[in-house]
């Protein structure tokens, strides 16, 4: 169960679950290539310098 800390809570759970076998990968004949991560805000807001930063360094870093 998600605790009051937020999507890091949510992340530490999603990779004990991924590690015991309770979530499994489907229909991965039809993921798009490259890693499975996505960045998304909202149209019209300002973007902060150092959200560019961290968003710079992961293309950087994953491709």
């Amino acid at each position: 169960m998600p605790s009051a800390g937020g999507p890091r809570a949510d992340l530490a759970i999603d990779s004990e679950d991924l590690a015991a076998g309770r979530l499994v990968e489907v229909l991965a004949e039809h993921a798009a290539p490259g890693p499975a991560l996505h960045a998304l805000w909202r149209p019209g807001r300002q973007q902060l310098p150092r959200v560019r930063v961290v968003l710079d360094g992961l293309v950087e870093v994953l491709g």
